[in-house]
């Protein structure tokens, strides 16, 4: 019950009154990108089982994760966009998975 309390923080809009906070969860969502290339580089290096970690993960723990979490419609207020807008921590992100 912990882990979906915990993946509905993450993956939902939370009301919290701090908006550089909220900015900050909402930005381990657009870290998760990177997990799949870590898993098929340890799959590379380790071989053996590790091979299936990406279609592992990306169809069987991605879809489970969408299961339990639940979504929203709700999009950010113009007090959050402004606090987006200027944390250069999204570009970077960006920036970082443009080849």
């Amino acid at each position: 019950m912990k882990i979906v309390y915990f993946l509905n923080i993450l993956f939902t809009l939370v009301p919290i009154k701090n908006h550089c906070a909220m900015n900050r969860l909402r930005i381990i969502k657009y870290l998760l990108i990177f997990t799949a290339p870590a898993l098929a580089v340890l799959g590379f290096i380790y071989r053996g089982p590790w091979t299936w970690a990406v279609p592992i993960y990306a169809y069987g723990l991605v879809p489970f994760v969408e299961i339990l979490s639940k979504g929203t419609r709700k999009n950010m207020d113009d007090v959050e966009e402004e606090v987006a807008k200027k944390d250069r921590l999204y570009d970077y992100i960006i920036y970082s998975m443009v080849p």
